[in-house]
């Protein structure tokens, strides 16, 4: 298996008082830097769509975590809460079933994705 990585992206799992995430962020010092990582991702936005089935959300600029501004590509489940014992079930299989599909997706696209990006650098 190639040890590709794209530069100013990870996977991501987060929760907190009202929402889990499993989510593909895009975060560099540079926001038109970003901006433009982010553009090469959304180029293959129905294809991701299509791979991903329902729910996938797409933010050029999304601040809904770590007080920063990030674009991202995610899923979300809203109405749980990670300091609620009942809900740990239900994040933990969202967090298990939705990381499968962006791990998936990201091992088919990295490369094209990361040849294109390092051509701007």
């Amino acid at each position: 298996m190639s040890r590709i990585s794209i530069k100013s992206t990870q996977l991501k799992f987060y929760a907190d008082h009202e929402k889990a995430l499993v989510l593909f962020q895009i975060d560099n010092k540079s926001e038109e830097r970003r901006k433009e990582i982010y553009s090469y991702f959304y180029a293959f936005r129905k294809l991701w769509d299509n791979e991903a089935g329902e729910g996938l959300i797409w933010a050029e600029d999304y601040d809904g975590i770590e007080q920063k501004t990030i674009s991202a590509v995610y899923f979300e489940l809203k109405g749980v809460n990670m300091y609620r014992e009942e809900d740990h079930q239900k994040i933990y299989a969202f967090f298990a079933s939705k990381m499968i599909i962006l791990e998936d997706i990201y091992v088919e696209y990295k490369e094209v994705l990361s040849h294109q990006i390092a051509q701007i650098s």
